[in-house]
């Protein structure tokens, strides 16, 4: 790589400038700005630098201008200096620069790659002192366009010098010198005609420099530049056809003479230019229309590539900032479900715990027993909702498949998301099918949130009916053919219907599309539906769409259903294991402190138990003979529970020790296992839970 420079900027607009800045001091060159040529002068004479680098069109004065003004400085002249511009780019123009001692003529726009790559190439050839060869300044340009102008109208001049030094020759011969004279007539006008097609070219590089415009109002605009710039204008009419959009001048009409050019971006037909005449107009060239309009409908047709291509790369760049502030979102709903499971798991803990410690001792088929079950349960549901929102909110890589009964994941979902429908919306559920399916249980739950809450959009002005359904089908082969990714057999299909305002027809093959959406600004990226389908599609499976406008709108998913899988029953009639050893118990919340003492004294375990782990710490340095397991929190103030944990193990190596956390990103079981802990655990615990994981490590040792 070569070494950083010093680099200087011409350029009038400062959004271009900025961005060269960036891509030249991303490879660390030291650089500075300018407007114009005349300010690029003083700074020049001020910080000479080592390269120049300039628009051609700028107020004040052009870059030609500015090029030979350094040219003609004895202390400036041998600076390298480059043309960067999106505004002279013939082949004219690259000559004229060249002529006036330029080192490169570079079109924008260029990829960055590429420019820095030809950057670099003169910059090793500034290093090694390679010098052009000498060229001779020209004279005193005017402003710039009509010192462009002036490039057509020297070889106008040179022609009319050759006709008349063939006039003085042949001064006899007179109808030579009307041949002459004819000759200086048609370059005349082939020179008018110049004129408009340059008019043209400006007007719509100017075009497009106003960042500002509308995609629509600026192709629009193109097309009207166009006519005027044809020999017979009063007769000529356009149409720009771009990505099956059709823009056209108000007197369009198609007919027989007509000139089109195919719109080539990225290598790839995106559309096509057409001019037409009304009438038939017989000219010199071959057809109707003059080689200079051909040459200058080529060049409208590969400005417009450009200028799609410049586009689809801001839209680009528009697309992965609003994925970034998505993720961004979800990263913060991640980390305030995280806060709130851990808070909230704590404070299930002890009404969890009291509530098993009071059915203990309550009469059995009592009142109150059956009022402590309601309440014990609806804890378990409490507990079992956070966990929803953790997953929903998680960001963790996906997991590998493992058998999955979907209509769980139906159930435990559409509770979560009772409670953010409006309540004019009714959900209605038929799960008939206990089908097992090999898949990830977050990717089915971002599935089926997706298409109901998209369902929910569709419904959340006037209401409806959100109905989900689970089934089990058989897919034929025709169905199969339908769908690459799937084969006859047995499925799992689940249906997400509404009674919103339905998809446009014409709109209706493209829902899937990446980054589609119908949706207002700020209320969807077009993500989520080519997610979910790319999820259907990895397991094998198919997702059909079915929508009237006004009548709502019905997905259908299919899943391969996992054969020969049966779900076992958890039974829990087994009377708790229990046992007399010594247990140290800590955590910084008094009431779980207090719930765990009960419920492990209950089991026949002699419970030390703390608020405080400095504390803990103290009462095992004390007698570590004397505990025979530690169960600790992980959270807590002063020291954590793993630190607890390793301090306690330099004491007595080998004791059993428990960590218990009420948000699983705090600690994770492969991760506490790693350090010598015994077992990890969520809670909230529940008696059995602890009961098993005791005896469980107790066991172990």
């Amino acid at each position: 790589m070569s070494k950083k420079i010093k680099i200087l900027i011409a350029d009038d607009r400062k959004e271009d400038r900025r961005l060269l800045r960036k891509m030249l001091e991303s490879r660390g060159h030291e650089v500075q700005e300018a407007s114009d040529g005349r300010e690029g002068l003083e700074m020049l004479r001020l910080h000479k630098p080592d390269l120049i680098i300039s628009d051609a069109l700028m107020p004040e004065m052009d870059g030609f201008r500015f090029l030979r003004n350094v040219k003609k400085d004895e202390a400036l002249k041998t600076t390298p200096f480059i043309f960067y511009t999106a505004t002279y780019t013939g082949e004219k123009d690259e000559k004229l620069a060249l002529a006036l001692g330029a080192r490169a003529f570079v079109e924008k726009p260029v990829p960055p790659d590429e420019f820095l790559e030809r950057l670099e190439t003169i910059i090793q050839q500034i290093e090694a002192k390679a010098q052009p060869a000498p060229v001779a300044l020209i004279e005193e340009e005017e402003a710039y366009l009509r010192q462009y102008s002036d490039v057509v109208a020297s070889r106008l001049e040179e022609k009319v010098a050759e006709l008349e030094k063939a006039n003085q020759d042949l001064q006899t011969e007179i109808s030579e010198r009307k041949q002459a004279e004819e000759a200086l007539k048609k370059r005349s006008h082939d020179l008018e005609e110049r004129m408009k097609e340059l008019h043209c070219l400006y007007g719509i590089t100017r075009l497009v420099e106003k960042s500002d415009t509308p995609y629509e109002a600026l192709i629009q605009g193109i097309v009207e530049l166009m006519p005027p710039a044809w020999q017979y204008p009063e007769i000529t009419c356009a149409r720009i056809i771009l990505e099956d959009r059709a823009f056209k001048t108000d007197n369009f009409k198609e007919t027989i003479w007509k000139q089109t050019r195919d719109i080539i971006s990225d290598g790839e037909k995106i559309g096509v230019v057409e001019v037409f005449y009304l009438e038939e107009r017989p000219e010199s060239d071959d057809g109707p229309f003059m080689r200079e309009e051909t040459e200058l409908i080529n060049a409208c047709a590969k400005r417009l590539g450009r200028i799609v291509e410049r586009l689809r790369i801001a839209k680009k760049e528009q697309r992965l900032q609003s994925q970034l502030q998505q993720a961004q979102k979800m990263e913060a709903i991640g980390t305030l479900a995280g806060g709130i499971s851990h808070d909230f798991n704590n404070i299930l803990s002890v009404v969890l715990g009291y509530t098993e410690l009071a059915l203990q001792t309550s009469g059995e088929g009592s009142l109150l027993t059956r009022n402590l079950h309601e309440v014990y349960n609806a804890g378990k549901r409490a507990r079992d909702l956070i966990n929803h929102i953790l997953t929903f909110s998680r960001q963790a890589e996906h997991e590998e498949p493992i058998p999955v009964q979907v209509k769980l994941i139906v159930n435990e979902t559409l509770k979560l998301l009772r409670a953010s429908l409006p309540s004019t919306i009714e959900i209605r559920q038929d799960t008939q099918s206990d089908a097992t399916i090999m898949a990830d249980p977050t990717q089915i739950h971002r599935v089926l949130m997706n298409l109901c809450t998209n369902a929910g959009h569709a419904m959340q002005k006037n209401g409806g009916i959100l109905e989900v359904n689970l089934v089990n089908v058989e897919v034929d082969a025709d169905f199969a053919a339908r769908h690459l990714d799937m084969f006859p057999g047995p499925y799992l299909k689940l249906t997400v219907s509404d009674t919103g305002y339905g998809i446009d027809p014409t709109l209706i093959d493209r829902v899937f599309d990446l980054y589609f959406t119908t949706k207002e600004k700020g209320e969807g990226t077009g993500m989520g539906l080519s997610v979910v389908s790319g999820i259907v599609k990895s397991y094998g499976g198919a997702i059909t769409v079915y929508s009237e406008p006004g009548k709502g709108t019905t997905f259908n998913v299919f899943l391969p259903v996992l054969e020969g899988v049966v779900e076992s029953k958890t039974q829990n009639e087994a009377p708790l294991p229990g046992g007399d050893e010594r247990i140290l118990f800590v955590d910084d919340e008094p009431m779980i402190v207090d719930v765990g003492r009960q419920l492990l004294g209950n089991l026949g375990y002699d419970v030390v138990g703390t608020v405080s782990s400095l504390e803990a710490l103290d009462l095992f340095r004390s007698n570590p003979e004397g505990f025979d397991l530690v169960i600790t929190d992980m959270t807590m103030p002063h020291m954590t529970g793993d630190i607890l944990a390793k301090e306690i193990m330099k004491l007595k190596p080998g004791i059993p020790i428990i960590l218990c956390t009420g948000y699983s990103e705090f600690a994770s079981e492969e991760g506490v296992k790693a350090l010598g802990i015994s077992a990890f655990a969520m809670k909230p615990l529940l008696k059995r839970e602890l009961a098993t994981a005791v005896r469980g490590v107790l066991d172990d040792i």
